[in-house]
């Protein structure tokens, strides 16, 4: 009989998915969405509301698909991590693409920054530590001396306490530095490896949020069209393939047009409905192996109602947060109280934002809400149907 899983197996907001298997947390099996991820991609967008597990779902595949940089034959962190999972049972896949790739990954979900130089500062932030990694390049013979020696001088740029970014002068060298990094590292790695890299841009659309926010938008959406179209649109000679994720749909400012093989996979599209989130025979395998299956009910009642391409799912953040609140050594899991976990995890400033300047017919709408009329509303195959002006108050908030 297997063991149930106890409040020690939960770490909310643990997003390293080595972490996860390495101390034995809960993690919902999903490797077996990878082949067809990987096969399909060229460059992929995968488009799913906040907390929903994103950023664990990239890491996942980071950690299936990067190779040991030295030496590059070894295989045993991929092994050690994926060999109690279903991918691992596909030998053929695995023996073909588990710890064969260079893999460059960033994430701009924690971007901060109220001004331009205050947010160039966060990038140059992780833009170190990401051109750290990969410093044992300079000293390779493999590599042209100047690419050598401009990788260290990037390197000393980011750490720099000295270079100030208020200077104009110094926020345009380090908007060159972002436009160009991801593309300039994995030329590295080509010529390293003869492999072509794996580029993994998670919560891209963040950035731009703040920057819309805080008037810095045509700036900051400069430097990001620039970073993603540098290495997913003009890096075919050096990437394998690419993909990206976010909360919000960004496509009518071009970053990803002429980008060849691309596709976006929202949650109207079928082919990854479930890979991200959880589906109602997750959460029931999940509350059963914590001996809490009694707690279903609840859980649906305050936790379901996401519809992704005609599946019913459930928020992880909020589930897994319920769950390990429920098993602390203090509470009774059998009657312990569900909370409304989700909506204070992030702030709705885009939302504020269009609400300040709405169109003459959403002004139409919420008089009409105002008084006690209905609206039906369909967005991109989604229908929503308002009742009151209380319900769209509530609604707003929602990840969709």
């Amino acid at each position: 009989m297997t063991e149930l899983l106890t409040y020690r197996n939960f770490k909310v907001g643990v997003e390293d998915f080595e972490k996860l298997i390495t101390q034995k947390l809960v993690y919902i099996d999903k490797t077996s969405y990878l082949e067809n991820l990987v096969k399909r991609a060229h460059v992929a967008q995968i488009l799913r509301p906040r907390r929903f597990g994103k950023t664990l779902s990239m890491s996942m595949l980071s950690c299936f698909l990067e190779m040991n940089y030295q030496p590059p034959e070894d295989r045993s962190r991929p092994e050690r991590l994926f060999k109690d999972l279903d991918i691992y049972k596909n030998k053929a896949f695995c023996d073909e693409y588990m710890g064969r790739f260079p893999v460059i990954s960033i994430s701009l979900k924690s971007m901060q920054g109220t001004t331009f130089a205050g947010a160039m500062k966060y990038v140059m932030g992780f833009l170190g530590p990401l051109f750290k990694k990969y410093v044992f390049l300079a000293a390779s013979k493999k590599q042209n001396p100047a690419v050598a020696a401009a990788l260290m001088e990037k390197l000393s740029i980011c750490y720099s306490d000295s270079f100030d970014l208020t200077v104009p002068g110094n926020i345009i060298t380090a908007g060159g530095i972002a436009k160009t990094s991801l593309q300039f590292l994995s030329d590295m790695l080509h010529t390293e490896y003869g492999k072509k890299a794996v580029i993994i841009v998670d919560e891209y659309g963040v950035s731009l949020q703040k920057a819309k926010v805080n008037g810095y938008y045509t700036e900051m959406l400069d430097v990001i069209k620039e970073m993603l179209g540098n290495s997913l649109k003009t890096n075919d000679s050096n990437m394998e393939m690419g993909f990206v994720t976010g909360c919000l749909r960004i496509a009518h400012q071009s970053i990803f047009t002429d980008i060849n093989n691309f596709d976006e996979f929202g949650i109207n599209d079928t082919s990854y409905s479930k890979f991200i989130g959880l589906t109602r025979d997750e959460t029931i395998k999940l509350l059963r192996q914590c001996g809490m299956e009694n707690r279903l009910p609840d859980v649906l009642e305050w936790y379901d109602g996401y519809n992704f391409a005609g599946n019913s799912m459930l928020c992880p953040w909020s589930v897994i947060k319920f769950m390990s609140r429920a098993l602390r050594p203090e509470n009774n899991p059998a009657i312990f109280l569900p909370e409304n976990y989700w909506v204070n995890s992030s702030g709705n400033n885009i939302i504020e934002i269009c609400m300040r300047h709405p169109r003459e017919k959403d002004v139409e709408r919420f008089q009409n809400l105002l008084e006690g009329k209905t609206e039906e509303i369909a967005l991109r195959g989604i229908h929503l149907l308002f009742r009151t002006l209380p319900q769209i108050l509530i609604l707003i908030p929602s990840p969709l």
